[in-house]
């Protein structure tokens, strides 16, 4: 998450969106917790580092949202700070749900932009 949630100016943020998210690829859910973790913590550092911690029209990182479900809970969605560490007990009004990227919906609110694979700003694999 960022600290702007509503890009500004607007048009940098459309142009920029896809680089806010730090996509796992199909390994990542069979993995037990304590590896999902690691991998998170790797990936999370990756990602602040390659974005030297700010976007341009969103302005600086304020911490990290791992959704595994679109259909998820806000109570089961996982906050991880800018280290990679997950937050124990986060405040209620950190942000949550905007970690759903944009995307093609259609009937009620099914994703099908997971047919259109975008390249990811971080390789997800152990190199």
């Amino acid at each position: 998450m960022f600290e702007n949630n509503v890009p500004s100016p607007i048009f940098i943020g459309t142009m920029v969106d896809h680089l806010k998210y730090v996509r796992l690829d199909k390994t990542f859910l069979p993995l037990d917790n304590s590896e999902q973790m690691v991998k998170t913590k790797k990936l999370i550092r990756q990602h602040y580092k390659q974005l030297e911690g700010k976007l341009s029209g969103f302005g600086k990182i304020i911490h990290y949202v791992l959704r595994t479900d679109f259909d998820e809970n806000k109570e089961d969605i996982l906050l991880f700070d800018i280290e990679g560490n997950l937050m124990i007990d986060p405040d209620k009004d950190l942000r949550r749900f905007q970690a759903i990227p944009a995307g093609i919906t259609i009937g009620k609110g099914k994703r099908i932009d997971w047919m259109f694979k975008l390249k990811p700003l971080v390789n997800v694999t152990d190199n």
